[in-house]
Parts: C-alpha cells; structure tokens; sequence
C-alpha cells in the first residue's frame, strides 16, 4: 500500500510538473505570437512616425497602413499609421495632394475614395489641381472627409475623432468671429457652414468622450493605445470643448477641458516630449478665446514655451517655436475673410502677447519689435 501511495505522489507530481510545462509552453507561444510581434510592429510604427515627423519621409507610415490593409489588419497601431499619414497635410504645409496621390495609387485603399462623396466640388478641384498646396478651407475640409471615412469603416482612433471634433468646432468658431467684423451680408454668406460645423464637431465629441474619460480615469493607457495618440486626442478633445463654449455652445462632455488639458500637460512632460510646445499653445491658444481665463492661467498654460531660451538650446527646424517666432512675418490677408486665426497666426501670437506680458517679452527676446505688435 504504501509503495502504491508513493508511486500515486509520484504521478500526481508528474501530472503537475506535466500541467506546468504546458501552461508554460502555452504562455511562450503566445508571448511570441502576441507580444512579441505586437512589440515590433510599435517599434517599427514608432520608427516610422518619427522618420515622418522629423525627417519629412512618410513612406514607411504609408507601407506599414497599406500592409495591414492587405492582411486584414487592424488594430490601435494600424489606426495609429494612417492618422498621422493624413496628418501630413499640418506636416507639409497644407499639401492635399499628398494624401490624394497616394490613396489613388493604390487599389486597396479605394475605400477611401469616398471621401470625394462628402465635398464633391472640393475633390473636383483637387482633380483638376486648382486648389493651393498651402493651407486653404478647401484642402481642410477634403483632409476632413478622409478622417470621416476612416471613422465609418472602423479606422478611426482617439486622435482622428478629437481632431474631426476640433477642426469642425474650430472652423465654426473662426469664421463666426470674422463675420463679427464684416458686413451684414457678406458676414451672413461667410458663417454660412457654421451650424454644420458645429453639428458635426458635437458629433464626434459624442463618438470619442467616453475614450477621453477612460484615459483620464485610468481605465486606458498606452497598453491599448499609443501614447502619441492618446495626447494628440485629448489634445484635439479639449480644444474643441473650449471652441464650442467660446461659441457658447453647450456640450456635456464627462470631463472639462482644463483637467483634460492638465492631464496632456504632464502626459506629454512624461511620454511624448517632442508635442509639449504644441500642447502648451493648443493650451493656451484657447484658453485666449474664453472671457472667463485669467491672465494668470494663461501664463501657465505658456510656462514650458516662456522658460525656453532659443540661444542655449538648439531647435529642430520643424519645432514650433519657430512657427511662433516667425508669425511676425505673416503677411496681411488680401481679403478680411482670409485672415488666419490658427495656433500660429500672428492674430493669435499678438492675443496671447496682449494678455501675458511675460509672452511678449519672450517675443521681444526672440526678434520681435515694437512695430510688430501695432
């Protein structure tokens, strides 16, 4: 009996020792099927996303989203690579063609085509090339219609929701503003896509703010999406909040923009250094536009770009600081109704200089003289 009790130990022993070793197996054959390869594909989207943000060189963005549309692939990584493949219409200066010429070079991305449904008389210009390679309304709404479409067959991340969302509330803001300083009738044709603006960026705050209040709650981190994605999304999510209450439009949105813009702040110090300039001016830019901001949290909002000093530290020729340095240069629109009301516009610049003292020394310090700010 007792020999029979220890062989039974010793086979139940085994059964265990058995049971581990494919338990063990199971797990290092998913850690090579699952993490391994999804820790390459980040480290090659990574790659690519910096070779096209830094070095002006999208194709390896374009081959890796045209690779998984082949496969059958798509996940929070293939999201990733065609936003910021049509994000370099803000990389290349506004150039539609771009993202034009290589959607219509390759068959698999028909799908996309039918973005040219959305602003028909827009894409026909395009067609014929007669819209500009520079920043115009009709290059932005065709670089809308893609992002729209990629939201329709499922393609659409955190980042191109709360950009839909910004641009729209943006573009509504803006020319609302600039009807303010026309005349009746020409300010009534100008504001006259303002309500569909704003229609559709209430829209896609819909779509994207329960993703907004997870990453803010902890709920999603850069395990489930890139941590350039979820900056650039809260980024885009809290600037159209502040567009649409600038508008005094209401939207009850789980989180207010400054905790959202809070969050990005330290979120971009910790992960993505190379955007906390952006999200310093997207910060304050807006926060310019409400009646309600103070000084005081403006100035904090431009505290990583005011302590910046230019003459000791080098900049990439793609940093925004240059943007904002060179606004002084920005020449006067030839028509009310082309005046440029961005981030980087001298308009926007001169706000923010005209509410933070501290700001237009820092302009002053970097070139900018009296004749400027008049």
């Amino acid at each position: 009996m007792e020999a029979e009790r220890g062989f039974g130990h010793k086979k139940a022993a085994a059964i265990v020792i058995l049971a581990v070793l494919v338990i063990l197996g199971a797990g290092t054959a998913f850690y090579y099927t699952n993490i391994v390869p999804r820790n390459n594909r980040e480290t090659a989207n990574t790659e690519a996303y910096y070779s096209s943000l830094l070095g002006n060189n999208p194709t390896g963005l374009q081959n890796f989203f045209l690779e998984d549309i082949r496969s059958g692939v798509n996940d929070q990584i293939t999201k990733s690579s065609i936003y910021f493949i049509t994000h370099r219409f803000f990389d290349n200066g506004g150039n539609i063609y771009e993202i034009y010429d290589y959607i219509n070079s390759h068959p698999e991305l028909a799908f996309l085509k039918e973005a040219e449904t959305i602003y028909p008389i827009t894409f026909g210009q395009i067609t014929e090339k007669v819209v500009p390679t520079t920043f115009t309304d009709r290059g932005f709404y065709a670089y809308l219609a893609y992002l729209e479409v990629l939201d329709k067959y499922g393609y659409a991340d955190i980042a191109t929701l709360g950009t839909l969302a910004n641009q729209y509330a943006k573009f509504a803001l803006f020319t609302t503003t600039l009807a303010k300083e026309m005349a009746p009738e020409e300010g009534s044709r100008h504001t006259r896509y303002a309500k569909p603006n704003t229609e559709r960026a209430i829209r896609f705050l819909d779509k994207a703010k329960q993703t907004v209040a997870d990453i803010l709650d902890g709920k999603i981190t850069s395990q489930e999406i890139p941590e350039r994605d979820i900056l650039v999304g809260l980024n885009q999510f809290g600037s159209a909040l502040r567009y649409l209450e600038a508008l005094e439009v209401d939207f009850a949105s789980p989180k207010p923009a400054n905790e959202i813009f809070e969050f990005a702040v330290e979120f971009s110090h910790r992960y993505v250094p190379e955007l906390i300039f952006f999200t310093s001016l997207l910060n304050a830019s807006t926060l310019a536009w409400l009646d309600s901001s103070s000084p005081d949290q403006i100035r904090t909002a431009l505290f990583p770009i005011l302590e910046f000093d230019t003459k000791k530290t080098g900049l990439l020729d793609t940093s925004i600081v240059h943007y904002i340095i060179d606004a002084r240069f920005e020449p006067e629109p030839v028509r009310l109704r082309d005046t440029n009301q961005d981030l980087y516009s001298k308009r926007n610049i001169l706000r923010l200089a005209g509410k933070v003292p501290e700001f237009k020394n820092w302009l002053v310090y970097n070139g900018w003289t009296e004749d400027d700010f008049k």
